[in-house]
C-alpha cells in the first residue's frame, strides 16, 4: 500500500445484534500524518485525492470453538501493525466451513476472495480529498451454530497520491510488512495450474527472472525448465514460451514450440506486451510479443531474436553480430533500450531499438556501458570509475530507477553498484566483505552475495541478499536496513518472523509491492505495506 510517513491512529468497534447469524464492524481511520491511505484525515502536506478504490481485505477467522452464536466487542486501539497468523488457514480451509465474510443480510455467496491467496474482501470505491473523513463502513460475518468465539485479521489497502516505502528496521527484519508466498509449493518441478499448486525450477536450480506488469500479472524466468511462466493476476499460471524436459535448445516461433536454454533476466514493456528475455544458455537476447488474445495461451507469443550470434563472446554492433558471454540480469530504460548484465563478461551491455522492425536482429545495436572490454571472460575485480574503467565480479540482477540510473547486484564483490546514465559507477551499499550488517552509511554495510536488484518510484532499492536470505533496502540518505527475512527457511509472516531461501529475481510494481523468487523454495513471494489492522 502507497503512503508517506506510515504512522496512523485507528479507531475499530465491534457491536452486536440482537439476532441473526451476523456481526458488525465500524472502522474510521483518524490523524494519518502527511499523505495517506484510506478513510483518513491528513494533517498536512498532499492536496487533492489521496484515497481511491479502498479495498478491505480478511483473512479467515481462526480460533472457533463449541457453543452458541455469540458476539464480542473490542476495546479502541491506536497505531495496530498487520500480524496475520490466519494467513495460511485462507489457502487450505474448506469453502464455507467456519465463519465467513457475508453481507449484512448473512449471505455469504456474495463475497469476492482474491484468486491468489484465497482471501475475502470488499471493496469501496470513491474518493477522499485531503483533510476529509469518511464515516464508518460496516462488515458482517456468518457465524454458524456451534461457534463461541472467533478471531480475524482486517487489512486495510488502497491506492494513495504518492508513493513511500515499506517498512524495514535496522538489523532485523519489520514487522510493518507482511510476506506470503504467492506461486509455487516448496517442491520444485513443472506444473501450470492454481498458483497454489503451481512448480518450478528443478533441484538446486530455481526460478532466476521475474517481472510484474500494471495490472499485477507476473512473467518468470523458469531457467531450470527452460521456459517463460505467466502468473495471472487471476491466481492462474500457465507457460509462455519453451519447452519444459527438451533440455533447452535454440528456435524462434510461437509459445511453446520455441526452444530457450536457461532463460534468466526477464523485463516487460509499458504496455504489458512485449517480454525481454536474457537466454543465458544460448548467449542471446529474446523478444517475446504478445500477437494472439489471450495470453494465458502459448501460440499467443512470438519469440524472435535480437541481439546475440550464439557464441560466448565480446562484439559490440548490429544485432545479428553482436555476441555476449553469459547475460544475465535485464532491465529497461525505455521500451526500445534495455540494460543487460553479463555474469561472466563482467559488465553492462546496452541494446537499442535503432529502427525498423523490432523481430529483425540487424536492426538492434549492442555498446558497452560499464566494465571490461576486449575480453571474452575477463576475470572479476572491482573498481568504479567510468565506462570501460570500472569492473565488476560477476554482475547479475539489474534495475533502472525513473532518472535513468542504472542498479548492479554486484554478486562477487558483495555490492550493489550504481550507474549513471554518463555510465559512471560508484558504489551504493557494501562494504566489499561478506557478511550482514545494516548501516546509515551504505558502503560500510555488509552484503552476502546479493542476486537481484529492484527500484520502486520513491527511489528506494531493494536488495535480494542471497547469501543472507533477506530482502533489504536501500533509502534515498543511503542508510541499509533489512525489509524481511533472518536465517534459511520458508515461513511466511510479517518481516521479521519470515524466512527465505536464497532469494535471487526480485521486482516492485506500480502500488510497491515487492515480488521475490526463493532460488532454493522454488517459490515466488510477496511483501506488501501493512497499513493497519484490528481484532475483536
Amino acid at each position: 500500500v502507497n503512503g508517506l510517513t506510515p504512522a496512523s491512529t485507528l479507531l475499530w468497534s465491534f457491536r452486536t445484534r440482537a439476532s441473526g447469524n451476523g456481526a458488525s464492524l465500524d472502522y474510521g481511520f483518524w490523524s494519518i500524518s502527511n499523505a495517506t491511505w484510506v478513510v483518513a484525515r491528513t494533517n498536512s502536506g498532499v492536496t487533492g485525492t489521496d484515497y481511491t478504490d479502498v479495498s478491505v481485505q480478511f483473512a479467515l477467522p481462526s480460533g472457533c470453538t463449541v457453543g452458541d452464536p455469540a458476539f464480542y466487542c473490542s476495546r479502541p486501539s491506536d497505531s495496530v501493525y498487520v500480524d496475520d497468523v490466519s494467513l495460511r488457514q485462507v489457502v487450505s480451509a474448506p469453502s464455507g466451513d467456519g465463519v465467513q465474510l457475508a453481507n449484512p443480510d448473512g449471505v455469504t455467496a456474495s463475497i469476492q476472495s482474491s484468486p491468489n491467496t484465497g482471501q475475502p474482501y470488499l471493496t469501496y470505491t470513491g474518493s477522499a480529498a485531503s483533510g476529509a473523513r469518511l464515516g464508518p463502513r460496516e462488515w458482517a460475518f456468518y457465524v454458524p451454530s456451534g461457534v463461541s468465539a472467533f478471531s480475524f485479521t482486517v487489512v486495510v489497502e488502497t491506492n494513495t497520491a504518492l508513493p513511500a516505502a515499506p517498512g524495514a528496521a535496522s538489523g532485523a527484519g519489520s514487522s510493518a510488512v507482511q510476506v506470503r508466498t504467492l506461486a509455487g509449493t516448496n517442491a520444485a518441478g513443472f506444473r501450470d495450474g492454481p498458483a497454489t499448486v503451481a512448480r518450478f525450477g528443478s533441484a538446486g536450480s530455481g526460478i532466476q527472472g521475474i517481472a510484474v506488469d500494471a495490472t499485477g500479472n507476473l512473467y518468470v524466468a523458469d531457467a531450470a525448465n527452460d521456459s517463460i511462466r505467466r502468473v495471472g493476476a487471476d491466481g492462474v499460471v500457465s507457460t509462455v514460451a519453451g519447452i519444459y524436459g527438451s533440455g533447452g535448445g535454440y528456435v524462434d516461433g510461437l509459445g511453446t514450440a520455441a526452444k530457450l536454454d536457461i532463460p534468466r533476466g526477464i523485463a516487460i514493456t509499458s504496455d504489458g506486451c512485449v517480454l525481454y528475455v536474457a537466454d543465458g544458455g544460448n548467449e542471446r537476447v529474446r523478444r517475446i510479443e504478445q500477437t494472439g488474445v489471450d495470453p494465458r495461451d502459448p501460440a499467443s507469443w512470438t519469440v524472435s531474436t535480437i541481439a546475440g550470434d550464439g557464441l560466448a563472446g565480446y562484439d559490440d554492433g548490429a544485432g545479428n553480430v553482436a555476441s555476449f558471454r553469459m547475460p544475465y540480469g535485464l532491465a529497461l530504460e525505455s521500451d526500445t533500450s534495455l540494460l543487460i548484465t553479463e555474469y561472466h563478461g563482467q559488465r553492462v551491455r546496452r541494446i537499442q531499438l535503432k529502427g525498423g522492425t523490432p523481430t529483425t536482429a540487424a536492426n538492434w545495436h549492442v555498446s558497452l556501458v560499464a566494465g571490461e572490454s576486449g575480453i571474452v571472460s575477463p576475470t572479476g575485480a572491482f573498481q568504479d570509475g567510468t565506462g570501460s574503467a570500472a569492473r565488476f565480479n560477476h554482475p547479475a540482477g539489474i534495475t533502472v530507477d525513473t532518472r535513468g540510473n542504472a542498479y548492479v547486484a554486484d554478486r562477487d564483490n558483495h555490492r550493489v553498484r550504481r550507474i549513471t546514465q554518463e555510465g559512471v559507477v560508484t558504489t551504493l551499499a557494501g562494504s566489499g566483505t561478506s557478511g550482514y550488517l545494516d548501516s546509515a552509511t551504505g558502503t560500510t554495510a555488509q552484503l552476502n552475495s546479493p542476486f537481484g536488484a529492484a527500484v520502486d518510484a520513491a527511489g528506494y532499492v531493494f536488495i535480494a541478499d542471497y547469501g543472507n536470505h533477506r530482502i533489504r533496502r536501500v533509502g534515498p540518505s543511503g542508510a541499509v536496513t533489512t525489509v524481511a527475512g533472518g536465517t534459511f527457511g520458508s515461513a511466511d509472516g510479517t518481516g521479521d518472523a519470515a524466512r527465505f531461501a536464497s532469494p535471487d529475481p526480485i521486482a516492485v510494481d506500480c502500488a510497491g509491492n515487492v515480488y521475490v523468487a526463493d532460488s532454493s523454495g522454488y517459490r515466488i513471494r510477496l511483501i506488501q505495506r501493512v497499513v493497519s489492522t484490528a481484532a475483536p
